[in-house]
């Protein structure tokens, strides 16, 4: 099964890990679409654990979703009303190849599923993607900073699951890189448009997570599962959470300083 598996690169959004600046800029389109690209994951993770009953349940997430994003009206969506057609055809797609995946998961067929998953990404995802998300199909530096963040802990925990302790300490250093770029002062000003104010703040947090992926790192070397999951969790708790609680969670009626101003 493993050398048919179509290991996809696909960043994965996952709404908190969205800066403030990144939010204020999504579409509403982009914003509903996250709950459905987060279903994508849970698919990659049946796979890999082997488990076609967590696969249907990604696909059933995507046809439900996709229903729900149908029924919305070019307004809801703000897009232009006369490519509402072309959005429910990239919708439409997701549908059909999300009901013949739960259909074969739950048959137990695993590769006639794997291909239903590669029509889903590249019929549904990626084209709609590519026309809808954002101008030229890239992303903001600040989103896929973020993104990348998400992706690291993602693979830190798929290496965890698979017993893969190559591809925890692989995932670590990434999340390193990206750490010690979020501490830079022209990426904090330019990128994430967070005020000096903040700046103090935002970098102990980068740090934080710069130093508890080097230990996870480490522990991945030694092949230390207790020390990988105390990092994951030391990750979020010390780094992550406490990050969102200062520079994404904004009171409706206050706006702290150091976030941009609408």
């Amino acid at each position: 099964m493993w050398s048919k598996l179509p290991w996809l690169i696909i960043p994965i959004f996952v709404a908190f890990a969205l800066p403030p600046s990144a939010r204020a800029d999504l579409l509403p389109i982009v914003s509903k679409m996250l709950e459905n690209l987060a279903a994508i994951n849970l698919i990659e993770r049946g796979f890999a654990l082997e488990d076609m009953n967590q696969v249907a349940r990604g696909a059933e997430e995507i046809i439900g979703r996709s229903g729900e994003l149908r029924k919305l009206s070019s307004n809801d969506l703000d897009i232009d009303h006369s490519k509402k057609p072309k959005f429910n055809a990239h919708l439409d797609h997701l549908v059909q190849h999300a009901n013949t995946l739960r259909s074969e998961a739950l048959k137990g067929k695993t590769d006639k599923a794997i291909d239903a998953f590669r029509l889903i990404v590249e019929e549904g995802c990626t084209p709609c993607h590519k026309e809808f998300r954002e101008e030229g199909g890239e992303l903001k530096l600040d989103v896929y900073l973020m993104t990348s963040v998400m992706k690291g802990l993602e693979e830190i925990d798929r290496g965890a699951l698979l017993n893969d302790y190559w591809l925890i300490a692989t995932s670590a250093r990434e999340v390193q890189d990206v750490a010690r770029l979020m501490q830079w002062d022209q990426v904090i000003d330019s990128t994430f448009k967070i005020e000096p104010s903040g700046w103090k703040d935002f970098k102990k947090y980068a740090r934080k997570l710069d130093k508890i992926a080097r230990q996870v790192e480490i522990a991945a070397e030694d092949r230390n599962e207790a020390g990988v999951f105390r990092g994951i969790r030391a990750m979020m708790s010390e780094s992550c959470l406490p990050c969102h609680d200062d520079f994404r969670k904004v009171d409706k009626h206050e706006t702290p300083e150091y976030l941009p101003k609408k």
